[in-house]
């Protein structure tokens, strides 16, 4: 063999190795994956795409919330105007963008048939109707979305009142902080402290407390005493009904702080098991079905709102109960976030890295931080693929060829093992992105590495 043929030879050799490693790794991608046109857009419980959003993604996790609200859901849509960034408008269940005279650079969902808008050049916030046309025009440096017919708007002057879905104000009283209303009452804070009015303005609880008062849920509404490390539960007057022991790291001990007007829902807020009470208020003090979550020397279980233990506390941390269930840390686990019900029964094994409250009677769960997401109904299914969590491979070291996407991201293999499939049985989905169902639908989303 002459010196051509060797190197002609060894450029074959090569070009051969580099197209089998790129065959290779597009495989293991479309395994760890699925397919290549896998949906950007919203799903039904079926799994099928039933809103393809195309390349419309989200700049950042927060820049499109997307949730379904009285039949339309927050949108962002890129700007033709490269020196600008996207902008919102609203589409609804048939994939349709509501057309408005303005150009929105904020917008929150629609609570009671309007919804907070930004509207650009003012960016002041407005509200609109499910048409898209203005209902109450833009006047407002700070707003909070409508709730038992009443919205608190402040108009820069950091004083807050409340308005009418007209526009007009429901009762001529300014305070210095709000909270929407729920169950006919609403916390309102007046000269450093925090009380609660009616519908009607009247002054139901005095000023009373450094920290807002919760909204209210099964008749209670928590505030937090970082001082007393303690939560204390109020009924409709204001008086308390029970205290439960609440330890506070530090950085959360801040006086005074009231609530993201734009705060998800409970069912909205992702859990992680690595940072399970980071943040401000503490994620999950509110009364859910009755219950509350309570702290006995680093453990966390349940009482009913009289001050009985329901689950004792055998847990590393535990949130609100959502459909009769209830996401819990167990850190002895495999990856620690899991389900039980109201007996304290393990549902849903500890198998999960990530995961969401069930909504609509299903979940977005995650095995890794950085990993594809699943659905799962309340036995524990991922209901597209039909297979049980938390047995056989799931919830071991060799769960999934999926999580070859957290060794790519991680350098770390969880797993490796393709999965088989008949031809009868649903296509096998998973997503970067997965957020909870509303109204049916959830939105879902998948994010492109570099292979």
């Amino acid at each position: 063999m002459n010196k051509k043929q060797t190197i002609l030879t060894v450029v074959v050799l090569l070009v051969s190795a580099t197209v089998l490693l790129w065959a290779g790794l597009h495989w293991a991608y479309n395994e760890a994956f699925g397919s290549n046109d896998a949906p950007f857009g919203y799903i039904d419980k079926t799994g099928a795409q039933v809103i393809d959003r195309g390349n419309n993604r989200p700049l950042t996790p927060d820049t499109e919330k997307g949730p379904f609200s009285e039949g339309l859901a927050v949108i962002s849509i890129t700007s033709m105007d490269t020196r600008k960034g996207p902008y919102f408008s609203y589409i609804n269940k048939s994939g349709k963008i509501i057309e408005t005279v303005d150009k929105f650079v904020s917008a929150r969902p629609f609570s009671e048939g309007l919804a907070a808008v930004q509207i650009d050049p003012h960016n002041c916030w407005a509200f609109v109707d499910t048409s898209g046309k203005l209902a109450i025009q833009p006047t407002y440096l700070s707003v909070q979305d409508f709730s038992e017919g009443l919205a608190g708007v402040e108009k820069g002057n950091l004083k807050w009142q409340f308005i009418k879905k007209d526009g007009s104000l429901a009762f001529n009283k300014v305070f210095d902080g709000v909270t929407p209303f729920s169950q006919g009452r609403s916390s309102v804070r007046i000269g450093g402290k925090w009380g609660l009015i009616d519908l009607a303005g009247n002054q139901i609880l005095e000023p009373t407390y450094q920290n807002y008062i919760h909204p209210y849920s099964d008749g209670a509404a928590a505030v937090e005493i970082p001082d007393s490390s303690q939560v204390d539960y109020l009924d409709l007057n204001g008086k308390v009904i029970l205290s439960v022991q609440r330890s506070y790291p530090s950085s959360e001990k801040i006086q005074g702080v009231g609530p993201d007007p734009a705060r998800e829902k409970a069912i909205d807020t992702e859990v992680h098991c690595d940072d399970p009470i980071s943040g401000f208020p503490l994620p999950n003090v509110d009364a859910s079905e009755g219950l509350v979550v309570f702290e006995d020397k680093g453990k966390f279980g349940y009482k009913d709102l009289a001050g009985h233990t329901v689950i004792v506390p055998k847990y590393d941390y535990c949130w609100q109960f959502s459909e009769g269930l209830a996401l819990v840390l167990n850190r002895s686990a495999a990856h620690g976030l899991g389900y039980i019900d109201r007996n304290g029964q393990q549902v849903v094994a500890c198998s999960f890295s990530r995961a969401f409250p069930f909504s609509e009677g299903l979940a977005a769960v995650a095995f890794t931080k950085n990993g594809a997401s699943l659905y799962i109904n309340k036995q524990g299914q991922d209901i597209f693929h039909k297979n049980p969590f938390g047995g056989g491979l799931y919830g071991t070291p060799l769960a999934d060829a999926r999580a070859f996407r957290e060794w790519l991201q991680t350098d770390f293999i969880v797993s490796f093992l393709k999965t088989k499939q008949s031809g009868t049985e649903p296509k096998n989905k998973s997503f970067m992105e997965a957020q909870p169902f509303h109204e049916g639908l959830a939105r879902v989303g998948k994010q492109f590495i570099w292979i």
